[in-house]
């Protein structure tokens, strides 16, 4: 288990994190969910050190852990094509051609062959999202970050992508934020609700049932709307 410990953030005089702790298990899939505003990607972009704090518990992470924050703002030569993207991409990570192509085609069913040649400005949102998906998975983390990664998803390729956090072949740990609570309880460990500042509530998924009954009862939500 990771574990943040005492997670306090602060804009101005406004508290937007409040001593909060959780933990996040290794090589498996957790959700934090909550009301807008209520802090979601400002948890997860501390944990990615993308915004600073003096955590201990959270500096210790980033020391001990690469982590990879994924989000479509990080899309830019708008020039390129998404192939010269991804090329460019896994250089970085020291990816050769013939890895490149094995990951494509791990990732076949979201059609990401199909808008290689187009450039990154003339993408549609969702291509987007599915672009950053694969530069996560290319990527030599430890940690991989989605923030809402579904948004601009067709439904189809949205599945799809449920199905390959489900089976998370290459054992990252993952943390995702969401709205969508479409079949949480099929590809997620765990889920982190945020109720407000410094209420937290940590959801494991034992049983399928009770664990999305528990989510929603949490959110104040009625979980028939989203069956």
């Amino acid at each position: 288990m990771l574990e943040i410990k005492n997670l306090t953030y602060n804009i101005g005089e406004k508290k937007i994190l409040d001593h909060i702790s959780f933990s996040i298990p290794e090589n498996e899939v957790t959700a934090i969910v909550g009301p807008n505003g209520v802090g979601k990607t400002t948890t997860v972009q501390i944990l990615s050190n993308i915004i600073k704090t003096e955590n201990v518990s959270v500096k210790s992470l980033n020391r001990n852990k690469k982590i990879v924050y994924l989000d479509i703002e990080y899309l830019v030569f708008d020039e390129l094509t998404a192939q010269e993207f991804l090329e460019l991409h896994s250089r970085i990570h020291n990816k050769n051609k013939e890895e490149l192509e094995e990951l494509l085609n791990e990732f076949e069913v979201l059609n990401i062959k199909e808008f290689l040649p187009n450039k990154l400005k003339g993408l549609s949102l969702g291509q987007k999202q599915k672009l950053i998906i694969l530069m996560g998975f290319m990527s030599n983390a430890d940690i991989l970050i989605f923030d809402e990664p579904f948004n601009g998803l067709d439904y189809k390729s949205e599945m799809n992508f449920k199905e390959l956090l489900r089976k998370n072949k290459f054992n990252f740990t993952i943390i995702i934020t969401t709205h969508n609570f479409h079949d949480i309880e099929r590809y997620t460990k765990q889920c982190i609700v945020m109720e407000d500042s410094k209420t937290i509530k940590q959801i494991t998924n034992v049983n399928t049932q009770s664990y999305k009954k528990n989510i929603f009862q949490y959110l104040g939500l009625e979980q028939e709307q989203y069956k």
